[in-house]
């Protein structure tokens, strides 16, 4: 059956915490305790050996603090916090970032990469709504797992036609795998454009304005005479 959603976040707020202080060996057997009882089914993983378990978690970690960390303009502390959350995510798997969210609430430091805004300046994706933490964690995270891959295989003399990314530095994941066509990736851009756009009319507090971008859009794509009046407050608000 596995673990519910919600207890597995449980496990991880204790797992972020041992992480945060380093204790990664700790936090790894937190999580291995859990799936021990209730099993996630994952594949070729005995939950209950914990010399095996330990095995894949501690490479891992070899491999996420080999990772080039010196685009980040934080301090050594903040680092650790952002390793902390990246080892989270990798320990239950967490698609949505759990992990590198609950360390930013957790850390008292801002984090901040200028090759991160440089790379965003160049590529034209400068979007209020797109969490810089998240996206220099992902890559990271892809990062590290290519890594692994290219380690495993070359040891065993492995010839494979999977060839998984790896980010130079000062290149960043924007979620288009390479050779993603450019129509995909230029409708994302406008898609972007359009809910930050919702974002900057947002804070004016305009009357009755839409709370969900849902709601917005729908105004937008009809060109409605609510959505003229909140264009023309909004550029009003621009000339003064």
């Amino acid at each position: 059956m596995g673990i519910l959603a919600s207890e597995k976040r449980a496990i991880a707020e204790r797992c972020i915490f041992l992480a945060i202080e380093k204790n990664f060996e700790q936090a790894a057997n937190v999580r291995q305790k859990a799936y021990a009882k209730n099993p996630p089914g994952s594949i070729g993983v005995d939950w209950n050996n914990w010399k095996q378990v330990w095995s894949l978690d501690s490479r891992y970690i070899e491999f996420m603090l080999k990772e080039d960390y010196s685009d980040c303009d934080n301090t050594k502390t903040k680092i650790e916090f952002i390793q902390a959350g990246i080892f989270v995510d990798y320990l239950f798997d967490f698609k949505d970032c759990w992990g590198v969210k609950r360390q930013a609430e957790l850390s008292d430091e801002k984090f901040h990469s200028k090759y991160l805004e440089c790379f965003l300046e160049r590529k034209n994706w400068i979007f209020e709504s797109e969490n810089r933490e998240i996206i220099y964690a992902s890559t990271k995270k892809k990062n590290i797992s290519s890594k692994i891959y290219y380690d495993q295989i070359n040891k065993k003399g492995i010839k494979d036609s999977v060839s998984p990314y790896i980010f130079p530095f000062g290149e960043y994941d924007l979620g288009f795998l390479p050779g993603t066509p450019q129509n995909v990736i230029d409708d994302r851009r406008k898609w972007l454009e359009q809910y930050n756009l919702f974002l900057k009319i947002q804070k004016l507090g305009i009357e009755k304005f839409p709370k969900t971008y849902h709601t917005f859009e729908k105004h937008m794509l009809n060109n409605s005479e609510k959505y003229q009046e909140w264009m023309r407050k909004y550029l009003d608000c621009l000339k003064n």
